[in-house]
């Protein structure tokens, strides 16, 4: 039995179809499997991913509040700084301004002792 043309081209054809859908099911089967290991992917991620976000959501957290009370403090050391500033002026000019004079006064009153002592020697 002898093929003709067209039952050889029919082969080929035949042939060059079935290696083609072979060819077609295996790329589907690997793309499967790829979409399959994506997916385990992305589920482990979000395993990890979302106990990390919501420990750095806490650390956050923990850092706003210690800044709050850091801002509290720092608040609070400067309106101390002010006050003792303040004190220190009023202290400055308590003591400076009586100091200034007993000085003045003492040596007013040194001048006229030595001005009383010098003149009963000279008599």
């Amino acid at each position: 039995m002898a093929m003709s043309a067209t039952d050889l081209a029919a082969v080929i054809v035949t042939i060059a179809a079935i290696a083609s859908v072979t060819a077609l099911l295996m790329v589907l089967v690997s793309l499967q499997r790829t979409l399959t290991d994506l997916r385990e992917a992305a589920r482990a991620l979000v395993d990890e991913a979302v106990p990390a976000v919501i420990d750095l959501r806490s650390t956050l957290d923990r850092a706003d509040d210690d800044l709050d009370r850091l801002d509290s403090v720092l608040n609070t050391a400067e309106t101390l700084s002010s006050t003792v500033e303040s004190a220190s002026r009023v202290a400055q000019a308590t003591v400076t301004n009586p100091a200034i004079k007993v000085r003045a006064a003492a040596s007013g009153a040194k001048g006229v002792v030595r001005g009383l002592l010098g003149r009963g020697m000279r008599t």
